[in-house]
């Protein structure tokens, strides 16, 4: 769910807790929804075609409509600050907990009386509340389900979602390279790493070479620092414009630091150009593995900054080359223009910024053994999406024609099980009209091959929820765990190690079921998973969708290094949604993939082959 659905959702939410007026509940809604499905931003409508085109999506009326325009223009709804005022705030908070609707935040409230969220849940534990916790029939199932969500809603950090986090970035970064006294200008920090969450946005600058100070004799370096002073005073200022800042936390000759409206904070450092490979390599981190940089460099006799190595000198030769027996001639000795040349400086293989995380990447770089990781470009297709036979926005058609635009070669429609209770799932009532509908979009593109797909939902015994004849009739078939989440360790790994060991499933889909920041992954023996998946040549999956990116990196990294395969799939809802790729792959390659270890990459006659598809 976007942004503004996400508003428009919580002004439903507040509306009912306030016992407003039904319909006004409903409307708003509706137009959360409307909003949530709609193949266009809201902002490109309103850019484009005015407020006024609002008006004409199903389910958006006037009024919800101006609170849109609001959002866009300003960050902010006037109607929902008013309402928060008015209702309690642990109710407000309350809301925010992942289990926790209106309807049960409102019998919790009356009868519990809370006055913050420790509160309620030092409450909900205590036993003399639980004569009135059985008045308004919460069993204790529920009670630890709300439990576990205050705890990860108290757990959960401040940090933006990389899919937050990394548009953003994009285009600050394109519009700032149109200045003409900026040559180079890159995203760094954990956004760089591909890292699931982000904290701040670390973006790093450089001047053309026409102003490097270097550039100049002694006779002309007051003019320089001149020219270089007016062009960083243009960039910040630029910068400032871009970002739009609620607050600016620093402003200076060469840096910037701002929160913008959506509290994010963006900071800018300028440098030139022969610092620049070591500043942009200290600022991508990660600080693990910028200490063990500088301890690799300290035993060839290097100190290794930002701004570049200096030379060591050893005080004692006799004595081993530790750091008190080191002097430090203070000059640097070696720019870095590039981050290559940081790394060739050292002897070491290049290391992407995705492997920076002080494992033992810098042991394989003397090696020479970093891996080649996936790319992008490598991607033939996607295994896993929705149309609106079960929960998807789009039709089977609209999402086959937006991944043949993509370049794809050949999707997967996997609509969600009927037994899993949601509206339109495919079952023994309507597959037939599904398959029917999936042969004739393939018929209809031509040069896009659209496998039949099920998501079928593995129940709390491991069974499957749809008999075996009704499988077979699908291309693929996709597992996946959506209830009983809270099961043991043991009873839950025997759950899917047996759905791993049914003939038919041949991909595991979200496997930890987790939500970033919302719920946390299931507890299992995952090398047992991985050995299973291996042995019985089943395919994990990574799901790029943002708020699940499951399997999470360690992962990745400890199912290949036990050999087994992978599949990246966005889980798209719609049709947009399918622009998830991007964020699976980056989760993949900070896994340590390569092409070999993914099964889209494959030609459609290998997958087919793989799959066993006549």
């Amino acid at each position: 769910m976007n942004k503004i659905a996400e508003v428009l959702n919580q002004m439903a939410d507040l509306l009912e807790l306030a016992d407003a007026n039904i319909f006004e509940v409903r409307a708003y809604r509706n137009a959360s929804h409307a909003v949530d499905v709609s193949a266009v931003e809201m902002y490109e409508i309103v850019e484009r075609q005015g407020k006024k085109e609002l008006e004409k999506i199903s389910g958006i009326g006037e009024s919800i409509a101006d609170n849109i325009a609001e959002l866009i223009y300003t960050g902010k709804l006037k109607k929902l600050d008013q309402l928060k005022k008015k209702i309690p705030r642990v109710q407000v908070q309350m809301l925010a907990v992942p289990g926790l609707g209106p309807k049960l935040t409102k019998k919790l409230y009356a009868i519990l009386k809370p006055k913050t969220l420790t509160d309620l849940k030092r409450k909900l534990k205590d036993p003399q509340y639980l004569p009135k916790l059985a008045k308004i029939s919460l069993l204790k199932k529920t009670v630890d389900k709300i439990l576990t969500g205050i705890a990860v809603l108290q757990s959960a950090s401040s940090r933006m979602l990389l899919s937050e986090a990394l548009p953003l970035a994009e285009s600050i970064v394109a519009q700032l390279k149109r200045l003409p006294e900026v040559k180079e200008v890159k995203y760094a920090g954990s956004l760089r790493r591909g890292k699931e969450t982000i904290g701040d946005i670390d973006l790093v600058a450089k001047i053309q070479d026409k102003i490097q100070i270097s550039n100049f004799k002694s006779q002309s370096l007051s003019r320089a620092k001149l020219i270089n002073h007016n062009s960083n005073l243009k960039i910040i200022k630029y910068f400032l414009e871009l970002t739009r800042p609620k607050q600016i936390l620093a402003q200076g000759e060469s840096k910037a630091t701002v929160i913008n409206n959506d509290g994010a904070q963006i900071d800018l450092e300028i440098m030139p150009g022969n610092e620049w490979g070591s500043l942009l390599h200290h600022f991508t981190g990660s600080k693990e593995h910028n200490i063990q940089m500088r301890a690799y460099a300290e035993k060839k006799g290097l100190s290794f900054s930002e701004h570049g190595f200096k030379k060591l000198k050893i005080k004692n030769p006799k004595l081993k080359t530790i750091t008190k027996n080191l002097k430090l001639i203070n000059k640097i000795l070696i720019y870095c223009e590039t981050e290559e040349k940081v790394f060739k400086t050292l002897g070491l293989q290049y290391i992407p910024p995705d492997l920076r995380e002080g494992t033992n990447e810098i042991q394989l770089a003397i090696a020479k053994k970093i891996p080649k990781l996936l790319e992008p470009s490598d991607m033939r297709g996607d295994l896993q999406m929705h149309s609106n036979y079960s929960d998807g926005k789009n039709t089977i058609l609209a999402m086959a024609e937006s991944a043949k635009a993509m370049g794809y070669e050949y999707i997967c429609i996997s609509d969600h099980s009927a037994g899993l209770g949601i509206t339109g799932g495919i079952g023994g009532n309507n597959y037939q009209k599904y398959l029917a509908e999936i042969k004739n979009a393939n018929q209809k593109i031509r040069g896009l091959h659209i496998f039949s797909g099920i998501e079928v939902n593995i129940k709390s015994d491991g069974a499957l929820d749809q008999p075996d004849d009704l499988l077979k009739k699908f291309d693929v078939v996709l597992g996946a765990v959506h209830n009983s989440l809270g099961q043991e360790k043991e009873q839950m790994t025997a759950r899917i190690v047996k759905a791993l060991s049914h003939p038919l499933v041949k991909i595991l889909v979200h496997p930890s079921g987790r939500l970033i920041d919302k719920r946390p992954e299931i507890q299992v023996d995952w090398r047992a998973i991985f050995q299973t998946a291996q042995k019985n040549k089943k395919i994990l999956e990574i799901n790029a969708c943002p708020k699940r990116l499951d399997l999470k990196d360690i992962y990745i990294r400890k199912a290949k290094n036990l050999g087994a395969k992978f599949a990246i799939s966005t889980d798209a809802h719609s049709a947009r949604q399918l622009d998830f790729m991007k964020y699976g792959i980056l989760t993949a390659r900070r896994g340590w993939l390569v092409k070999q270890d993914v099964i889209n990459v494959l030609p459609l006659a290998g997958l087919k082959k793989l799959f066993d598809i006549k």
